[in-house]
C-alpha cells in the first residue's frame, strides 16, 4: 500500500511540473461496500475475519488536468454501518488520489488510492466473537461447583471487545463515463486492507448475569488486527468550471 501511494504521488508531481495543467475545485458523493476477502490467507498469514460495510462518502478537493491524465486530491468525511447490524455506525475521515486516464474521452479508466480513520463509532467496547462478528452477548457455559453436577453453578464468560479502527486503506480501478462537462459518474473495484484493534477478557458470575466491569479493560493489553476486503464504490462527481484557470507550464 505505500509503495502504490508513492508511486501515485511520483506520477502527480510529474503531471503537474512537466504538463499544462488546469487547477479546478472538485466536490462527489461516493456510495461503497465492503466485503471480507481473505487475501491475507492464501499466503499464510493472519487475517481477522474483516466483515461486511457500507459507507456513504462525502469528497471535496481540487483536480489537476493534463492533455491525457485528470487528477484529483480529494479529503473525504463518510459515515460507515457494519451489513446485518445497522446500529453499529461509525464516522471516518480521510484523503484519496484519483488518476481518470483517456481524459479527453467519454469513457475513461479510473485509477485510485485512498486511506480513512475512523474518528468514532457508537460500537466501542461492543462483544465481539473471534470470529469477528459483533454480539449482544459474550461467549459463555455453566460450570457446576456442587456433587454429582448439582448446584452452586457459575457461569465462565468470555469476549473479544472491539475498540477502534486507526486504518482502512483501499486499491480501486474502474471506470469514469463524463455525463457533461464537469459531471461524472463511476465504478470500481479493488482490494483493500482494514487494521482494527481489540481486547479481551474473561471473568465469572454466580448469578449467570454476563455483564462486565469495563474500567477493567482499561489495564488490559489491546491487539492489532489485520483484515482484507474486497471494495465496491460507485460516485459522482462534479468538476466547477472556472473562467480563469490557474495554469502552470513548464519552458
Amino acid at each position: 500500500m505505500r509503495k502504490a501511494l508513492t508511486s501515485l504521488i511520483i506520477i502527480l508531481f510529474y503531471g503537474v511540473i512537466f504538463c499544462q495543467t488546469k487547477i479546478t475545485p472538485i466536490v462527489g458523493m461516493v456510495e461503497r461496500f465492503s466485503m471480507n476477502n481473505s487475501l491475507l490467507a492464501l499466503v499464510g498469514l493472519d487475517d481477522r475475519y474483516a466483515g461486511f460495510h457500507a459507507g456513504t462518502f462525502g469528497e471535496i478537493g481540487i483536480g489537476l488536468k493534463t492533455n491525457k491524465v485528470e487528477y484529483s486530491i480529494l479529503g473525504s468525511y463518510g459515515l460507515e454501518f457494519v451489513l446485518g447490524q445497522d446500529k453499529y455506525m461509525s464516522h471516518l475521515i480521510g484523503i484519496g488520489l484519483k488518476l481518470r486516464f483517456q481524459q479527453e474521452k467519454r469513457f475513461g479508466f479510473l485509477l485510485s488510492l485512498n486511506g480513512h480513520h475512523q474518528l468514532s463509532s457508537n460500537y466501542s467496547l461492543a462483544f465481539m466473537r473471534e470470529e469477528g462478528w459483533f454480539s449482544d452477548q459474550p461467549l459463555g457455559h455453566t460450570v457446576s461447583f456442587g456433587s454429582h453436577g448439582g448446584p452452586p453453578y457459575s457461569t465462565l464468560f468470555y469476549s473479544e471487545f472491539y475498540t477502534r479502527t486507526p486504518f482502512i486503506g483501499n486499491i480501486f480501478a474502474g471506470i469514469n463515463y463524463r455525463v457533461f462537462e464537469g459531471f461524472c459518474l463511476s465504478f470500481s473495484i479493488g482490494p483493500g486492507v482494514r487494521i482494527f484493534k481489540t481486547k479481551s477478557a474473561s471473568w465469572s458470575s454466580w448469578t449467570g448475569d454476563p455483564s462486565y466491569d469495563y474500567k477493567k479493560l482499561e489495564t488490559k493489553h489491546e491487539v492489532t488486527n489485520y483484515g482484507t476486503t474486497m471494495d465496491f464504490e460507485l460516485g459522482v462527481s462534479y468538476t466547477f468550471p472556472l473562467k480563469k484557470n490557474f495554469q502552470i507550464q513548464l519552458k
